[in-house]
């Protein structure tokens, strides 16, 4: 962070008068906040204005007209000391680094400068704070003993040295806030203070819009990701209620052809239960431990198990009823074991005649 010192040269009261205007905000100040009053760091008790303030403090005392009447100080540092937390946020400022800055500038320009410091006022109302200060060179005069003379040359202009050492002079008072001196030996050129400040402050308007602008690329760039994970979202909540449709249309398509193989076997079932009752003429028990039953009177056809007493058939005028009471454990072991025995007395049939087969055969070879 650096300490900045910028110097303006006012070679009439015409100028003095101008700047002073723009420092008391008798004009209109491009990039200056209205609401915020700045604060004069020397108030005068009659109210005199810069110029006048000037000329008393020249007095009497002649120069030439080419002479310099003042020295305009801008007295400032960099953004970052005044708002460590928020650099790049034009306006800004925190009062515990502002108070002390203001106590070290005031310090060393009045033991400088002591009376020949006019006038120190700080700007809140811009970028950044910063002090205009008004110096009128006065010393004494070598050449004429207990006189004074106005001497710009004496503060600021016998040789480059000079303000080097100004500059040099400034940041030592300046170090112990943790600022320091700008590069020693740079090319940089110097800037009328009014110039330097007009361009600092375009300077944090442009920052300022481009983190306006950082910050609305980020908001559109945050609406775009919510508004994909919202579209994720609602795909994955689609794709699970497909699959769980899925499901569910072939858990019944399980269930009709479950029961359509339940209604193929009842039918058989039933028709071989049926021809066991009418091959005995009379209710049975079949050797898998099922009773067959015919009611006369309901012309109804009944199976069911001589263990659990649970139905597990019943045919009435060729329509197969399956009631709620219905086992399907039962049922179905019971159909596997028919099919067993119904596969059993198939194959012992084939064997049968197959034996019959050979034998005639065998008997017509013979013969």
């Amino acid at each position: 962070m650096k300490a900045i010192l910028r110097i303006q040269k006012l070679k009439s009261f015409g100028a003095i008068t101008r700047s002073g205007r723009h420092t008391d905000r008798k004009q209109e100040t491009p990039n200056a906040n209205a609401a915020i009053e700045n604060i004069d760091l020397m108030p005068d008790p009659k109210g005199r204005l810069i110029q006048q303030l000037v000329a008393e403090t020249i007095g009497d005392i002649k120069y030439r007209k080419d002479a310099i009447l003042c020295a305009e100080f801008l007295l400032t540092a960099s953004p970052a000391y005044f708002r460590p937390d928020a650099p790049e946020q034009g306006g800004y400022f925190q009062q515990e680094q502002l108070d002390p800055w203001v106590d070290a500038n005031i310090r060393w320009l009045q033991k400088k400068y002591g009376k020949n410091l006019a006038k120190a006022e700080l700007h809140l109302d811009e970028q950044t704070p910063h002090i205009v200060a008004y110096i009128v060179p006065i010393h004494d005069d070598p050449r004429k003993p207990g006189q004074k003379k106005l001497s710009y040359k004496v503060d600021f202009g016998g040789s480059i040295k000079q303000l080097v050492a100004l500059q040099d002079e400034y940041a030592q008072a300046m170090a112990h806030l943790g600022l320091e001196r700008g590069v020693r030996g740079s090319k940089a050129t110097h800037q009328a203070t009014q110039t330097y400040y007009t361009e600092v402050n375009a300077s944090a308007e442009a920052k300022a819009r481009l983190e306006a602008e950082r910050q609305a690329e980020q908001q559109q760039l945050d609406e775009q990701r919510r508004q994909v994970a919202a579209a994720r979202q609602q795909l994955e909540v689609e794709r699970r209620q497909a699959e769980a449709a899925q499901r569910r249309q072939m858990q019944e398509e399980r269930r009709q052809i479950a029961a359509e193989k339940r209604q193929f076997w009842a039918e058989q079932i039933a028709t071989e239960a049926a021809a066991l009752w009418i091959q005995n003429g009379k209710d049975i028990e079949t050797e898998d431990g099922y009773r067959v039953r015919f009611d006369r009177k309901t012309k109804t056809l009944t199976v069911a198990s001589t263990e659990t007493k649970v139905v597990l058939l019943q045919k009435q005028d060729m329509t197969v009823i399956v009631t709620e009471q219905l086992q399907q454990t039962h049922f179905d072991h019971w159909v596997h074991r028919r099919m067993q025995q119904l596969a059993k007395q198939n194959k012992q049939q084939a064997a049968a005649i197959d034996r019959y087969t050979s034998t005639n055969q065998s008997s017509l070879a013979i013969g």
